[in-house]
């Protein structure tokens, strides 16, 4: 099958299954969380239909970084290495490492938490529990945890260099899931690619991530944007400070 064909077949299942479950699961949890109804279905969209997109842009311009060269990098291979789950979003930004984490982290919409509300009622169905829900933080460019062991939200810190990769973990009975950036420098700019790895556990792990993954894409779309977006801002506080 041709990559044209292959792209066009990803974009149909997007538009007829993906999206109108998404939506569904959102309208469904909606009683007490009227938030969630703000959420265009339009945005749904976009978000899901992003890495596909960015995955075929990266064919037609021949990435360099793929999962193959992201394996180059010995401290992200041996992550990836039997990981049950991996996936990428590729974004391009005029910012260092550290703006860019900054952003993507300062990205916390409303809905963003009340997503956070229903997965509480749903890892009890699981036999599982989660400890609160994040709060809403500004995290500037010197704020992004670099040293192993070092907390960043509701990761720990795997793995650093500075403006080369970062990777940060959290893990649960039922999973162990990994978030990373690893900058890709261009001519005038710096291509990040924002990675997740995911180890399950147990029987739960990919019962539960199965039924998050669609949110998964889409949060993880956003922030990636939204790391670009942000770290416009951050650069102009820091030249006005």
């Amino acid at each position: 099958m041709g990559e044209t064909a292959v792209f066009s077949k990803y974009h149909r299942a997007i538009t007829t299954t993906y999206v109108p479950m998404a939506s569904g699961f959102f309208q469904s949890c909606t009683v007490g969380f009227s938030d969630i109804d703000n959420i265009p279905h339009s945005m749904i969209l976009s978000s899901c239909t992003t890495y596909y997109e960015v995955w075929w842009e990266a064919k037609l311009k021949g990435n360099n970084m793929d999962k193959q060269g992201l394996k180059g990098i010995p401290e992200l291979a041996s992550l990836m290495e039997d990981a049950d789950h991996i996936d990428i979003k590729i974004v391009e930004a005029n910012c260092n490492m550290r703006q860019f984490i900054a952003g993507m982290f300062n990205y916390y919409p409303s809905w963003i938490k009340n997503l956070y509300r229903i997965r509480w009622g749903f890892v009890r169905l699981l036999g599982m529990k989660q400890e609160g829900i994040p709060q809403k933080m500004a995290m500037r460019p010197e704020d992004v945890a670099m040293d192993a062991g070092e907390q960043a939200t509701i990761f720990k810190v795997s793995c650093a260099k500075e403006d080369h990769y970062w990777v940060a973990g959290a893990s649960e009975s039922h999973l162990t899931a990994y978030l990373g950036v690893v900058v890709e420098p261009l001519a005038t700019t710096n291509r990040f690619h924002v990675i997740t790895i995911v180890h399950y556990h147990k029987w739960t792990g990919p019962v539960y991530f199965n039924v998050i993954r669609p949110f998964h894409h889409i949060v993880v779309a956003n922030m990636a944007k939204a790391g670009v977006a942000n770290s416009a801002n951050l650069q102009s506080i820091e030249r006005a400070s």
